[in-house]
């Protein structure tokens, strides 16, 4: 079962025009027409079902900068900065709190993994520490035992994903941004080789300017127009604890296990990098593109073959079928969590702290990540479609990024100066003849 998530109200009235129709109601969208709301610029949000519905409700709540891709700090710094602010203009609060983040490794060559992070993270200004034990006894009682060697990055936060969308959400309406709720996009409108408008379950609306931010949706959509776009779901299992009183303050990831405190004192855990991938027609689609991700992950990921490749079976060539449409047809990604892999978690975090007594499950979920081949967002233009702007793939990173990565998505929008350097997020990396490297950071 989704976490409760606040409720947001919607808008009834479908408007003919729009300067922007931004497709998808999670916090990249949101936040995206938030940001160009301020700048006075007409925009309506489409989701299928609810806002913060899918991953944007469901996620760890990390605001991190620590152990990004090396091309997401940039990103990640401007995302903290708008964070740390972003409650003192939202009609309701997001939980935001500094706490910073830590992880812990057991022998010297664990951290040598993240040269290139702390070389990024060096060059731009970012404090971090590396710490031994005597820090670690600090920041995580009784870690030090099993893990003493860290890195911790003490301007790090965490939010609460049940609320930091929606707050945004009444936020954004408030200033003018019309809100379309249980309202799916059912085709995009081209004219002249660009965008001219939406179809909706509701209606047509005219716009000159399309933000694709439908997460695990975003791939069938844009074939839909004939724009390739490789991107997989990874599914992740997460829990909610009771109350612990002596756990760390810290978000914490070890192998084997994440933690978050939440503001009312359980602990959203995860198994710390352990996920189920679905066997899917996209699996065999872009298998040439995720072919090195998959290598480099094996020992961390489940293949599964089941009903899910019968649904998306069905989806396949939708647009050319007078049906409705998958974003009708399944207004959300509601998976069960995997028993075997959140069940193992609990246990795990009482034998590495011992101080915290009997560890019990609240709440258990589970959620589809969005992940592309070098698990990097997409945030560009797309040059052959004038008007149509991606923003997806933010392959279990896109909360923290969320605020950060929709200011980003509203400047080339707007075609403002960017909060940060677009120019690794761009499509073109995955044609061939590009680079790509392939990391896979703790989702």
């Amino acid at each position: 079962m989704a976490p409760k998530l606040v409720s947001v109200e919607s808008d009834e009235t479908l408007p003919a025009s729009a300067d922007v129709v931004v497709i998808g109601g999670g916090i990249i969208g949101v936040s995206t027409a938030m940001f160009l709301a301020e700048r006075g610029i007409r925009c309506v949000v489409c989701e299928k079902g609810h806002v913060a519905g899918e991953q944007s409700g469901r996620n760890a709540g990390w605001v991190r900068q620590q152990g990004r891709d090396v091309r997401e700090v940039e990103l990640s710094m401007a995302s903290l900065r708008l964070w740390k602010e972003i409650d003192a203009r939202l009609s309701g609060a997001t939980g935001f709190a500094t706490c910073g983040s830590f992880y812990g490794f057991r022998e010297e060559k664990e951290l040598a993994q993240y040269a290139d992070w702390m070389a990024k993270a060096k060059a731009c200004g970012l404090h971090f520490e590396i710490v031994g034990s005597d820090r670690i006894a600090e920041i995580a009682p009784s870690l030090e035992r099993s893990h003493p060697v860290g890195l911790f990055t003490p301007g790090d936060g965490r939010a609460e994903p049940q609320k930091a969308a929606p707050a945004i959400a009444r936020y954004a309406r408030s200033i003018g941004v019309t809100l379309l709720q249980n309202c799916a996009v059912t085709g995009i409108e081209l004219s002249n080789g660009g965008v001219s408008g939406v179809r909706t379950e509701r209606g047509p609306i005219a716009c000159g300017e399309i933000v694709v931010a439908a997460g695990a949706w975003s791939s069938l959509l844009c074939r839909s127009i004939g724009v390739r776009l490789p991107q997989l779901k990874a599914l992740v299992s997460m829990a909610k604890t009771n109350v612990l009183e002596n756990a760390p303050q810290a978000s914490v990831w070890v192998e084997g296990l994440s933690s978050r405190r939440c503001e009312d004192g359980r602990y959203c855990v995860e198994h710390g990098g352990h996920y189920v991938a679905d066997i899917v027609p996209d699996s065999f689609r872009f298998l040439k593109d995720f072919r090195p991700l998959l290598a480099k992950e094996v020992t961390h990921m489940k293949l599964r073959l089941g009903a899910r490749m019968l649904t998306e079976l069905g989806y396949e060539r939708w647009w050319s079928r007078k049906t409705a449409s998958p974003f009708e047809k399944e207004r959300m990604l509601d998976p069960p969590p995997m028993p075997r892999i959140i069940d193992a978690v609990a246990p795990r975090m009482r034998r590495l702290f011992e101080a915290l007594g009997d560890i019990s499950y609240t709440e258990t979920w589970a959620g589809y990540v969005d992940v592309t081949p070098d698990v990097v967002p997409v945030i560009c233009r797309v040059p052959e479609i004038p008007g149509l702007v991606l923003s997806t793939g933010y392959s279990g990173h896109g909360f923290g990024l969320g605020l950060g990565a929709g200011h980003l998505t509203a400047d080339i929008v707007s075609g403002a100066p960017p909060i940060a350097d677009p120019s690794e997020f761009d499509l073109i990396r995955f044609e061939p003849g590009h680079r790509s490297k392939t990391r896979l950071s703790h989702i």
